[in-house]
């Protein structure tokens, strides 16, 4: 019943976000960011639903999550649009960017910085991959973030003792 209440809530705050993301300037987030926000504000306030808007839980995932934050300065004139894509990429992006693993050129625009994030948001981590690997778990190679998060959650679900095991293999390996 829990689930059920967690996922409808969730369906409606990406709903949220999805339509308003310019307006809050942020990108927009991950389904696996919403859900942890959702049980990080669980556990500290309960009753976070009922007292909470949506436009507040967005303030919230942007404190958790800083690499959503986005300066938005699009604007209707196309000499604004103009000098967007002169402009240089914020650091936010670059930042986020690299949170991506995403390649970042030497000289980055705002608007190009746009569509690489837009292009890498969904890209499965290195470090997801490499966990796949360790596990043994036949994937796609265009899997995405959210698909290898819900194969990890699963076998880690499965398999409790597997999660010590990939943190000594690590450390062993030395892949931080």
């Amino acid at each position: 019943m829990e689930n059920d209440w967690k996922s409808a809530k969730e369906a409606e705050l990406l709903e949220f976000l999805r339509g308003n993301a310019p307006r809050l300037q942020m990108n927009i987030p991950s389904p696996s960011a919403v859900r942890e926000t959702m049980d990080f504000l669980s556990e500290a306030e309960p009753d976070w639903p009922e007292r909470l808007s949506a436009e507040d839980f967005a303030k919230v995932l942007k404190k958790q999550y800083p690499e959503l934050r986005f300066e938005w300065s699009a604007g209707e004139d196309a000499t604004e649009a103009a000098n967007e894509e002169n402009e240089p990429a914020t650091e936010k992006q670059i930042a986020y960017l690299k949170v991506l693993e995403a390649p970042v050129p030497e000289y980055l625009g705002m608007r190009e910085a746009s569509d690489l994030i837009e292009k890498w948001k969904n890209v499965a981590s290195s470090g997801q991959k490499r966990r796949l690997e360790f596990y043994k778990i036949q994937y796609d190679p265009k899997i995405t973030r959210e698909e290898a998060t819900a194969l990890i959650d699963q076998f880690k679900k499965e398999h409790p003792e597997s999660e010590q095991a990939y943190q000594d293999w690590k450390a062993q390996a030395g892949t931080g």
